[in-house]
């Protein structure tokens, strides 16, 4: 029994062979959720991503768009971009973030991470902005788009923003200890562990949620949750 596809307009001797033609052609693209066939691989790309929020490469499907976002930007298909000061290397801003938080970096403890975006906020913050109050850091700002340059502009400097005129020392922009030399200082920022119990906290621009630390909300706006 003989079998006709009407997309190449050919003939087939049988269902065998036919189904080898399907199986080799360019012309047939298949989407593997639904198997709605495509004369080309691009539109067949774009249906399973816009009908079924899935990765072709990978043939995964996602619950929502978002998941499917933060996918494609993940190691598997960009490869690890980030580079960390002490040469470790990651796939995201947020997922660096968290390498300093959790102790990782040889270079940079996480108390000195906190205490430096409390400098670069309140240096470019409008308006009246409390040491202890909850931070508000864009999707763009730097902090959320490359931590390390962020913090090695931050470093420049730092000491002197930190500095209490009214009381001559110096003040973690993160704890708000005070330190009568910068030594002190530079010290409590190598080795305070960031607290148990959290009083700053990290706030979307968009919705205004709140997470416990910078990472946290990086990876909020990764995801395109805003």
């Amino acid at each position: 029994m003989t079998t006709y596809c009407r997309r190449c307009q050919r003939q087939f001797r049988n269902n065998h062979a036919f189904q080898d033609h399907i199986d080799n052609s360019s012309y047939h693209n298949f989407c593997f959720v639904c198997d709605m066939d495509f004369r080309d691989p691009e539109n067949r790309d774009k249906h399973e991503k816009d009908k079924h929020n899935a990765c072709s490469d990978c043939e995964r499907t996602f619950a929502a768009p978002s998941q499917l976002s933060a996918h494609m930007r993940s190691e598997t298909h960009v490869g690890r971009q980030y580079t960390c000061a002490c040469d470790e290397d990651f796939s995201s801003p947020a997922g660096l973030l968290l390498h300093i938080e959790r102790g990782g970096c040889t270079e940079y403890s996480g108390h000195k991470l906190m205490h430096l975006i409390g400098i670069g906020v309140r240096r470019r913050a409008t308006g009246y902005y409390r040491p202890d109050a909850d931070v508000c850091l864009g999707r763009k700002h730097i902090f959320m788009i490359n931590p390390i340059k962020a913090i090695r502009k931050e470093m420049q400097g730092h000491t002197n923003i930190a500095y209490h005129e009214r009381h001559q020392n110096y003040v973690c922009q993160y704890c708000l200890d005070y330190f009568d030399y910068t030594r002190e200082l530079g010290k409590h920022l190598a080795e305070a562990e960031l607290p148990d119990s959290v009083s700053i906290r990290y706030c979307c621009e968009d919705c205004d949620r709140e997470f416990d630390f910078p990472s946290g909300l990086c990876q909020h706006y990764e995801s395109g949750c805003c």
